[in-house]
């Protein structure tokens, strides 16, 4: 049984002047393999932190972490990018890291993203809708059993998001998902269970119905202390 779990855990950073910025106290997260979970909080909450712990880019300050299966960085509009690299190289790149075919992965990339000769210039040269065919295509180009979406899937333009949301809806299924946003209608359409960031605490694995209705709350609740 593949899974992801974290049991009391705790992070927190440092500042300049000293002090320490709790982002998350004493919570609990798992997921099972074949689900496809959401994230929701509003923005700052942490959300991503929790997506670099989980794929071990950051550590946690306290608690423990299990990973059973192989998970994905989080795929961001423009991560896993070294942007002083081509386009091919940053597949290349990818590809021998995970000891992938790298021609192999390049064509798939080529004929998704359709950038074609623009492959072979630097990525600091793309615009930012180039840019995010290209991290989303080549992020989904290698087979992990947990995916992690940072708004991916809600972003960039129309064309991106439509074939965005084919091959996301095509990981549905066949792998396990944890898909970040703020918004509610890309959690209510594409997941089965969600979780909620508010006031340092990662809440219980709600159904979609109960987290959309306690996400509102959290919202709420924003508004009238501004």
């Amino acid at each position: 049984m593949k899974f992801i779990q974290m049991e009391n855990f705790t992070k927190h950073y440092h500042t300049f002047l000293g002090d320490k910025k709790i982002v998350f106290d004493k919570s609990n997260l798992i997921i099972n393999e074949g689900e496809t979970v959401g994230l929701l909080g509003l923005n700052g909450t942490g959300k991503t932190t929790l997506c670099n712990m989980i794929a071990g880019a950051e550590s946690l300050t306290e608690g423990t972490i299990q990973r059973h299966g192989h998970v994905s960085w989080p795929i961001g509009v423009y991560s896993s990018l070294v942007p002083t690299l081509t386009g091919r190289h940053n597949i290349y790149f990818l590809s021998d890291l995970l000891g992938a075919d790298k021609e192999e992965i390049f064509e798939i990339v080529k004929t998704n993203t359709e950038l074609g000769h623009d492959l072979d210039r630097r990525v600091a040269t793309y615009s930012a809708g180039m840019k995010s065919k290209l991290a989303f295509f080549l992020s989904l180009s290698f087979k992990f059993d947990f995916y992690m979406f940072d708004e991916v899937i809600s972003v960039g333009d129309a064309i991106f998001r439509e074939k965005a949301s084919e091959y996301f809806n095509q990981l549905l299924g066949s792998s396990s998902v944890l898909l970040c946003s703020h918004n509610l209608n890309t959690i209510k359409k594409n997941c089965n269970k969600c979780y909620v960031i508010h006031n340092r605490k990662l809440s219980e694995k709600f159904n979609i119905e109960d987290g959309v209705k306690y996400y509102d709350e959290v919202i709420n609740e924003n508004r009238r202390n501004k």
